[in-house]
């Protein structure tokens, strides 16, 4: 994955052209824009050798938001698992915050952290949530407030602890109720004010 030098040599490409499992919704069609503008080109015209992959999502799904983006990570998890197999750096170009579930389940075992860059939390829970916008929900699955058998089923790797995970861009919480969970909680919060941090960035890091 890495050079002596330090230079990026091999990633994979991996395209989810879901928003929230939902392979027919706008925003899905977003990973296949970077495709089609040449991010594989432009990797290579600067010395990394980078596969692509597009995940795909079963048929036969169960019934529900959450199912089908279950069926989708399960296909994240596995690609990225392969690329770390391949000694390749995975770079998932998605269409909704959920894949970030995928990906975390797919690197193994071991101890990692979270540096999450967003206007939005997704913090929420069912209980917290107005509007039960699965995608937003993302950060508490990872970090095991909600939807726990999902995430056992994807390998069952341990949650990520809150105080290894970075939030920053933050801008936009909602209800206050997500706004109440994330000060209660040990997640490192860089709020964002007129496009600037209102805090020390590297400092958190």
């Amino acid at each position: 994955m890495w050079a002596s030098g330090g230079a990026l040599t091999d990633v994979s490409l991996l395209y989810v052209p879901f928003m929230a499992g939902d392979a027919a919704h706008p925003v899905a069609a977003a990973p296949g824009r970077y495709a089609r503008a040449g991010a594989h080109s432009l990797l290579a015209g600067k010395g990394v050798t980078a596969t692509h992959q597009r995940v795909q999502a079963p048929s036969g799904v169960g019934a529900g938001v959450a199912a089908a983006s279950l069926a989708v990570n399960h296909g994240v998890r596995v690609a990225v698992r392969s690329a770390i197999s391949t000694a390749r750096l995975p770079i998932v170009l998605a269409g909704s915050c959920d894949a970030a579930i995928g990906v975390v389940a797919g690197l193994g075992g071991g101890r990692c952290g979270i540096v999450w860059i967003d206007a939005h939390a997704d913090f929420n829970t069912p209980a917290s949530s107005a509007s039960g916008f699965f995608p937003g929900m993302s950060l508490a699955v990872v970090t095991g407030h909600c939807y726990r058998e999902l995430w056992a089923s994807l390998g069952g790797r341990p949650p990520v602890p809150e105080q290894l995970v970075v939030l920053a861009g933050v801008r936009s919480l909602s209800p206050p109720a997500e706004a109440r969970r994330l000060r209660n909680s040990a997640i490192h919060a860089i709020p964002w004010k007129q496009g600037r941090p209102q805090g020390d960035i590297a400092a958190e890091l």
